[in-house]
């Protein structure tokens, strides 16, 4: 017999009720599409794997706390050429996909930008700092910091803590992020030491010989090399360094990659790798407690079994400022929603932000993490505000 139930003073049986309230389940549930654009066919690239991991975590632990939300991550890999960054986005666009993740390196990211922006699909960054990635973009976001912002407090805390003599510099002229942040940091580091000797040395893309460099430094006494450059150039020329018996202090940024990397490549890799002294910003201090952060830390440890760094921590909350947006929209499927409500995001907290919102050229304004890198490990120095 069926079982009947009264509502509104009509009788109606149990399995129709149940059959209605599946199919409103079925209504309200949401799916968001999101394409993953990175370097996964650059087999050396961890970084990008380590960007995926962090995606992940946000996609599971958003998926718990929005029950009727399903995510569906579909990958788009390119190589190193930027030919196969235009492929992999042209795949994008054919897929009609409406929001992206990606562009680990601002080269990509510049590309990617101006392929998606005319067709008003969301392109949204977590690592790549060149302001151009987002300048005059309606549909490019980016949520780490920019190189305008990296170069004018790098340099302030360079000069101010660092203090160095004769300051070394290694400046990468051929590709765009490690060319505009050198340029800008020098700029502003010569504005508050004008009297300091610098001493510049141009490189480029895949050099592999610096020695001629390394006896320049050392025959002009230079005490600190800032290296604002990628690790493939670090590691090389403090091998190199360290055979010639130079030593100096170290200053980068993100492009050295992640701290353990380089205390695996540099300092454990050789005995004289004991005496390397290196400072860098990053996106995130692990040891800041939040509890946004702890669920994050936790969520990571369980999917993946390993300790989350600052990388993941940035591509985490790019994914979750995604899809928090396309929560919001009425149809997630709709870029323009999407867009207008990333724009309308404030003072959100988040891993590496406790009150994240998008600013001028959907950039957010950020703070400076400074670690110090030495054979006793990574360590915590301050935030620059």
């Amino acid at each position: 017999m069926q079982e009947l139930i009264m509502l509104n003073g009509r009788l109606i049986s149990a399995t129709f009720l149940l059959g209605l309230l599946g199919f409103a389940s079925m209504v309200s549930a949401k799916t968001f599409r999101v394409g993953l654009v990175f370097r996964y066919d650059y087999e050396f690239d961890a970084v990008c794997l380590t960007l995926t991991k962090g995606i992940g975590a946000a996609k599971d632990l958003f998926e718990k706390t929005h029950p009727n939300v399903k995510i569906e991550l579909k990958r788009y890999a390119h190589g190193e050429t930027l030919e196969s960054v235009v492929a992999a986005t042209e795949k994008v666009i054919h897929d009609k996909i409406p929001a992206v993740i990606g562009g680990n390196q601002s080269n990509e990211s510049i590309v990617i930008a101006e392929q998606l922006d005319p067709k008003k699909i969301v392109f949204i960054t977590p690592t790549s700092s060149h302001p151009k990635v987002t300048e005059n973009k309606d549909f490019a976001f980016r949520v780490c910091f920019t190189d305008d912002e990296v170069s004018a407090k790098l340099a302030k805390f360079v000069a101010e803590k660092l203090k160095p003599t004769i300051l070394g510099v290694v400046h990468n002229i051929s590709e765009p992020y490690p060319d505009y942040l050198t340029s800008h940091f020098l700029e502003a580091f010569r504005q508050k030491m004008p009297k300091l000797p610098t001493i510049e040395e141009k490189i480029v893309r895949g050099q592999i010989h610096f020695e001629d460099i390394i006896s320049k430094f050392m025959e002009g006494k230079v005490t600190h090399v800032l290296m604002l450059t990628y690790d493939t150039h670090l590691f090389r020329f403090v091998a190199q360094a360290s055979g010639k018996g130079f030593f100096p202090v170290y200053i980068g940024s993100d492009g050295w990659g992640n701290d353990n990397y380089v205390i695996k490549s540099v300092i454990e890799s050789k005995a004289e790798g004991q005496k390397f002294i290196g400072f860098r910003n990053t996106y995130w201090n692990p040891d800041l407690k939040t509890p946004f952060g702890e669920k994050f830390k936790q969520t990571y440890l369980h999917l993946f079994n390993e300790e989350p760094n600052a990388w993941s921590a940035i591509a985490f909350d790019a994914a979750w400022v995604l899809f928090e947006a396309m929560n919001r929209s009425k149809d997630p499927e709709n870029s323009k929603e999407i867009q207008q409500h990333l724009r309308k995001l404030k003072k959100v907290s988040l891993v590496t932000s406790n009150d994240f919102s998008f600013g001028p050229n959907n950039s957010p304004r950020r703070e400076l993490v400074i670690f110090r890198i030495d054979h006793m490990g990574s360590h915590f120095v301050e935030t620059l505000p």
